[in-house]
Formats: C-alpha cells, structure tokens, sequence
C-alpha cells in the first residue's frame, strides 16, 4: 500500500510519501510536460526493500 504526498523541500525537490518512507524525487525523474489529467502520478519501483521514484508528473495544481 503507498500513498502520495507530493511537498516540495526548501532546495526545490519534490518528495513523496510511499510505505510510511520520505523518497525524494531525482530531478532526472521529474516529466516537465503539462500534466494533462490533472492529478499527481508516481511510477515507483523497490531497490533492496526501499522505495524509489522512476517517474513522476506534478499534478496541475489547478
């Protein structure tokens, strides 16, 4: 089970909260494009047990 709270850190990274664990988001990460659907999205993958980010698309904010 994961949730998603994206927060932006003072140094401009976003982190998100998945499995009760703070991953902050690699800048290489990141999609720039506009965010079409909307909502915030995180593709996510394990390395040694730990949560990490592959992909993620801000939501709109709108």
């Amino acid at each position: 089970m994961w949730s998603l709270i994206p927060t932006e850190s003072d140094h401009g990274h976003f982190r998100v909260l998945i499995d009760n664990e703070w991953v902050v988001v690699p800048n290489e990460a990141v999609i720039t494009e506009p965010n079409k659907v909307g909502r915030t999205m995180v593709w996510k993958d394990y390395i040694d047990g730990h949560p990490r980010v592959r992909c993620f698309m801000p939501g709109s904010m709108t």
